[in-house]
């Protein structure tokens, strides 16, 4: 099984990684599993999945594991400060210079993200930082690339594709609108 991780690297004027065409999914079907995630702590994926195929064009469907399912969260140890990340397991070769990912695993690291948050933090911002790395990592298995965290008085920067820990808002857990605009228009696929 070949093995591509998923790295950053400079975005589009949209979000999307230029010519990392093994991020991108094969299609809008976007079937998913879970492997290693505790029961209670199922609902946070499924919210995610759910959100998905609300705000987009792809369809979500839970299956059992297997090696075509398009994308399966593991929630274990990573190491190397990394709240989360996303590899493609099984490249789909399009053309000689074109490739899609026909199956991404997304691992989640909840103890590092427990380790990042700042002392004195609510529950409830330690719970919502869980939900953007879900959502955050999930982003990458649709194409989307890391944005900014520079100035959070404005806002600029709002959205799941924002690396590393932040602040109490739900505007974190949805992934910026021009992302998902592109993706629904298809640009993800050319």
């Amino acid at each position: 099984m070949a093995l591509v991780i998923a790295t950053a690297g400079s975005a589009g004027a949209w979000g999307l990684m230029p010519r990392r065409w093994e991020w991108r999914p094969d299609d809008w079907a976007h079937s998913w599993c879970m492997a290693n995630v505790p029961a209670s702590k199922q609902p946070r994926y499924s919210q995610a999945m759910a959100s998905l195929d609300a705000w987009t064009n792809m369809s979500t469907s839970s299956q059992p594991c297997s090696s075509s399912t398009d994308v399966v969260f593991i929630e274990q140890p990573i190491g190397g400060f990394t709240r989360g990340i996303t590899a493609c397991t099984a490249p789909v070769a399009v053309s000689p210079s074109l490739s899609r990912c026909q199956s991404h695993w997304s691992t989640i690291d909840v103890n590092q993200i427990l380790a990042d948050t700042p002392p004195g933090q609510s529950l409830a911002n330690v719970d919502l930082n869980i939900h953007k790395t879900i959502r955050h990592e999930l982003g990458h298995t649709v194409g989307f690339d890391h944005t900014g965290q520079s100035d959070w008085t404005t806002h600029s920067t709002w959205g799941a594709m924002v690396s590393g820990w932040v602040p109490t808002s739900l505007n974190y857990l949805a992934w910026m609108q021009h992302q998902v605009d592109h993706l629904n228009a298809g640009e993800t696929f050319q």
